[in-house]
């Protein structure tokens, strides 16, 4: 019995959760001038800075910063 016990302990294994390879296919996209812009402009409009940080996948602090950095030098 404790021989049984210790080869089904060998044989045991703990299932991965997360893929490595499933990972690697996420890429970040650059914001370009025209994203940039787009963002701005909806911002302008009155949108959230969640909302456009969701539909533009970045984070809300960038939207933050793209817009301050649009009012201080008023450059895209």
């Amino acid at each position: 019995m404790y021989i049984s016990f210790l080869v089904d302990l060998r044989i045991c294994s703990i299932r991965k959760l997360f893929r490595i390879d499933d990972l690697s296919g996420y890429s970040k996209v650059k914001l370009n001038k025209k994203r940039i812009k787009e963002i701005i402009d909806k911002k302008k409009y009155g949108f959230s800075s969640r909302f456009i940080a969701n539909k533009f996948e970045v984070s809300v602090r960038r939207v933050q910063q793209l817009v301050k950095t649009y009012k201080e030098t008023k450059k895209y």
